[in-house]
């Protein structure tokens, strides 16, 4: 879900913190399940040396295993491992520094297995951590009722006296202590399907399915052009929403003259025959519809008319970013130098674009092998850019799609 645009390509990661009493088994364990991911991308450990009478927390990034130079580091995710114990003033100190880190935005998550113990120690961190406005979510194994009357009776905002600058007294409006701590995991929660999202994810795949199914566009001269024959520009005129722009139209009035119910009974057939990982891939697309619309800013937002180039490509590298950590967490990694055939078969394909020989751009696939060449960097991509560029703009028909439907 943590895939913004204010990743640069080296800085603004999105970090993920586990502190633990062991850390550093728990970092083995979980770099054997998720190997293809810390084989392109560094990570962190820490943990707390005593010098003299004093605990000092010791930080050290650890490289990527398999790739190095351009190859490796790209992704806009980062894990980091601190062995120690959460009850300890030094752990929360280092806490209690990221919290009022003006550079970061700090979430905390308590998940120890016994909840008395996370609602013990999320209500009483220091102060500053409340203060400096963390968000904090509490595991919880069945009620989430008194969390959620403690934020409560914390929403409304109380006037607090302090000393200002100038050393005249002030008055601030602030909300409670605990305006921001949330409860998760209850099982005494109904669960159900989230219907909505499941729709976003059907139309998702559907413009997938439109964008590589239709195999010709028609010249000028009426005569059709394999795809697979098509020049840069001819690819773009292929897509949808091309030819809907065409007609002067946004992405969402062109398409809402479709017959919903149509579109919505076509879109579910093709994913009845979607294998279980593609039905999940592009269900974590769909859930990451909101932080996409709270990115872009997304009040009023009706379609692509109102992104500019730049905001179009900058949202599609950051859809890129968050494909590339799915599939490497699902077990796809990235082809090793002698596997990686990606530039070789567009220089073949161009080379026999020169000669006058048209049989397409044939990309080897290894993805029995669990081996995806599509797993690197957004700039180092080819005709892949621009399904990217479809699913964004794209946002205000799923989710006008699943509104009328929901």
């Amino acid at each position: 879900m943590l895939h913004f645009p204010n990743f640069d390509g080296k800085n603004n990661r999105t970090e993920i913190t586990f502190i633990d009493l062991n850390a550093d088994n728990e970092l083995q364990l979980f770099m054997t399940r998720t190997r293809h991911f810390f084989e392109v991308q560094e990570h962190k450990y820490g943990e707390f040396v005593r010098e003299g009478d004093k605990l000092v927390y010791k930080e050290g990034t650890k490289p990527a295993t398999g790739f190095s130079g351009e190859d490796a580091n790209f992704l806009d995710i980062e894990f980091r491992f601190v062995k120690g114990d959460i009850y300890t003033k030094e752990v929360q100190a280092l806490i209690t520094d990221w919290a009022c880190d003006d550079k970061q935005i700090l979430s905390l998550i308590f998940a120890m297995r016994d909840s008395r113990s996370n609602m013990a120690i999320a209500m009483n961190m220091n102060d500053k951590v409340y203060e400096c406005g963390t968000r904090i979510f509490i595991r919880q194994n069945t009620s989430s009722k008194f969390v959620d009357k403690v934020r409560e009776r914390s929403q409304t905002a109380k006037e607090k006296m302090v000393i200002g600058n100038d050393g005249t007294p002030k008055a601030l409006m602030i909300k409670g202590r605990y305006s921001n701590v949330f409860p998760f995991g209850m099982t005494d929660i109904i669960f159900d399907i989230n219907k909505r999202a499941q729709q976003m994810a059907e139309c998702i795949n559907y413009i997938y399915n439109y964008y590589y199914d239709n195999n010709y566009l028609v010249n000028e001269n009426g005569n059709p052009i394999q795809r697979e024959n098509m020049d840069d520009e001819d690819k773009k005129k292929f897509t949808l929403s091309h030819q809907l722009l065409q007609h002067g139209e946004s992405i969402l009035q062109g398409m809402m003259k479709y017959n919903k119910e149509d579109v919505l009974e076509n879109a579910h057939q093709l994913w009845i025959g979607l294998k279980v990982s593609g039905q999940w891939s592009n269900l974590y697309s769909a859930y990451n519809i909101g932080f996409r619309e709270r990115s872009l800013n997304a009040e009023g937002y009706i379609g692509c008319r109102n992104l500019s180039a730049e905001t179009l490509l900058k949202m599609a590298d950051v859809e890129h970013n968050r494909w590339n950590v799915e599939k490497l967490l699902m077990g796809f990694r990235k082809p090793q130098k002698e596997e990686d055939t990606y530039q070789l078969d567009l220089n073949l394909y161009k080379e026999d674009q020169r000669k006058g020989i048209f049989n397409g751009f044939k990309k080897t696939n290894n993805k029995n092998q669990y081996i995806h060449g599509d797993i690197r960097p957004f700039n180092k991509l080819n005709e892949i850019q621009e399904i990217d560029k479809e699913i964004i703009r794209y946002i205000p028909w799923f989710i006008e799609m699943a509104n009328k439907n929901s």
